[in-house]
């Protein structure tokens, strides 16, 4: 299918005060023979000093993993969790010699995780840390989430790919499914403060066209993301 892919990263207001750089990076690769696209978001660590680099490096080293072995697409889940294993150690293995180079510690490189892979009749895809994954299938008009958030019992708490515990938290997925739109998103405040935008909107929309009733209110959410995707 034809696909229409935008990736993007901005610095926040924050960081541009305080002469921080953008700390996300985002990128794709699209296989066209095979008809395949990968996708990769990461969220660098606000209190690591070099994690901005870490996030461009686990999505480039992510993408190139799965480009590299692209004859070896996962079609089940055991599979999904075998490829994934193997790009986070991919990943870290090229944030050790960075931080060796750097003569910083791997902390200082810090960052999450989202990675996709969807082909014309599956998707395989992992989380490590929070942000988010929504899809829509052919089958289905609504949009869906990937994974629950991995948000931590404090503030800006989360998983980086350099914890400890980030093999064993690791999220995977795979559905045998054929995807019509897909969607990843470092900045769970950001989101959040977008889709309320979104959908205060779309309720003073209904609710100037709908006559106060007994009727039952129409899922007036989907039309409205639907609306967004096409433009």
């Amino acid at each position: 299918m034809p696909w229409k892919i935008v990736s993007c990263s901005v610095t926040g207001i924050s960081h541009k005060k305080r002469g921080i750089p953008c700390q996300d990076y985002a990128y794709y690769d699209y296989l066209f023979e095979q008809d395949v696209v990968i996708g990769a978001v990461a969220d660098g660590a606000g209190s690591a000093r070099y994690s901005d680099k870490g996030s461009k490096i686990a999505v480039e080293q992510a993408i190139a993993y799965i480009r590299e072995n692209s004859q070896f697409l996962p079609n089940n889940k055991k599979h999904t969790e075998e490829l994934f294993s193997r790009v986070l150690d991919r990943v870290i293995n090229s944030l050790g010699k960075k931080a060796s180079l750097l003569q910083c510690s791997l902390d200082d490189l810090a960052c999450t995780l989202i990675v996709f892979v969807t082909t014309p009749s599956c998707l395989a895809a992992m989380q490590i840390g929070d942000g988010l994954i929504v899809v829509q299938t052919q089958d289905k008009s609504d949009y869906d989430l990937l994974f629950m958030p991995n948000k931590g019992e404090y503030a800006n708490e989360t998983t980086f790919v350099t914890s400890t515990s980030a093999r064993s938290e690791m999220k995977t997925e795979f559905k045998s499914i054929q995807v019509n739109f897909i969607a990843e998103e470092t900045d769970l405040d950001r989101c959040a403060r977008a889709l309320t935008s979104l959908l205060r909107t779309a309720l003073d929309r209904y609710t100037l066209q709908t006559e106060v009733s007994s009727r039952k209110p129409i899922p007036w959410w989907n039309s409205e993301l639907e609306s967004l995707r096409k433009t």
